[in-house]
């Protein structure tokens, strides 16, 4: 019989999973999920991983969702397959969906070791192998957004109001705090971004999405929020975490931002992306001090060196937005 840990889950959750797996599995609902609701499976000795993707999101925080589960559910299809089929598991391991169902809808997945990269970004004294660790995953990002997506054009479609939504969070709504002198030109380079479609990306690459084990491996998961961007808005999404650290434990805030772009782009020849990344990299600072997930992001963090999050934040934006 199907062990229910959560008798609230759906029943056909676990109809579904009962015949796909065993009859003897076990189903535990895990932590985390902004927009969807994860469960560990266990069958016999093996282990796998069901997201389901909800109408709206956990917090209410985040204002009503723009798109349909099942649209969420189809980026995450497709760019999660696309990653999973062009990564080198001895570089950067994607687990491979198993099977979709798509009454529900649900994905199931292989698992993937690791503990979240966050862990060692929030410590201090990891610093150096956070840093170590984000550089160490650029090339493989690089590799990824230079790789042609069959399913970009549907991935666009099904992605486009929420890309869009998500702009509205990270970018627009951070206008009031800018300087006035910078109001324009950040609208300017917000409807650029909204407007580009180099390629597809991640869009919600943050330290909790990357696992780390200990002897190195690493393992990418979470897809659901993929856009149709330009790869520079990943890379300066993940490197915001660095950089906050770095602003808040009095790190080398440059020499960090120069060693993640090097790693990924290989060098800084590229004026124009080099200067997008930079304006990125400024608003999603401030934006995990000021987002609705802040607390996530920047609760452990005193007054004194969120002030200075703040500050750092808001003058790159001064000075990058002109």
């Amino acid at each position: 019989m199907t062990t229910i840990v959560n008798q609230s889950k759906p029943c056909e959750l676990y109809s579904l999973l009962s015949a796909y797996l065993n009859t003897n599995i076990t189903i535990t609902e895990m932590s985390g999920g902004l927009f969807n609701r994860v469960y560990q499976v266990t069958d016999q000795n093996k282990i796998f991983y069901v997201k389901q993707f909800n109408e709206s999101a956990k917090d209410p925080a985040f204002p009503p969702l723009p798109t349909t589960a099942f649209e969420r559910f189809t980026v995450a299809h497709w760019v999660q397959h696309h990653f999973a089929s062009q990564s080198n598991p001895s570089t950067v391991a994607v687990p491979h969906i198993i099977d979709i169902f798509r009454a529900i809808p649900c994905l199931l997945m292989e698992s993937v070791d690791g503990r979240p990269l966050y862990d060692l970004i929030v410590d201090n004294r990891q610093f150096d192998k956070a840093l170590q660790r984000v550089c160490q995953l650029m090339p493989w990002l690089h590799n990824m957004h230079q790789t042609h997506c069959p399913k970009k054009t549907i991935i666009a479609k099904a992605s486009g109001a929420f890309k869009a939504y998500k702009a509205k969070l990270q970018y627009e709504n951070l206008f009031p705090l800018i300087a006035p002198e910078s109001k324009t030109p950040a609208r300017q380079f917000l409807q650029a971004h909204l407007d580009q479609t180099t390629t597809v990306i991640h869009g919600d690459l943050n330290s909790k999405n990357i696992l780390i084990d200990d002897d190195g491996s690493i393992a990418v998961i979470d897809f659901e929020q993929a856009q149709v961007a330009d790869g520079v808005h990943d890379v300066a999404y993940l490197t915001s975490e660095i950089i906050t650290a770095a602003i808040a434990y009095h790190q080398g805030i440059e020499t960090s931002i120069h060693t993640i772009w090097q790693s990924y782009q290989g060098s800084l020849k590229d004026d124009i992306r080099w200067i997008d990344f930079r304006k990125h990299l400024a608003f999603q600072v401030l934006y995990r001090l000021k987002g609705p997930s802040r607390q996530t992001w920047t609760g452990h963090l005193t007054a004194k060196q969120a002030h200075n999050v703040e500050q750092w934040a808001l003058a790159q934006i001064q000075q990058w937005l002109r």
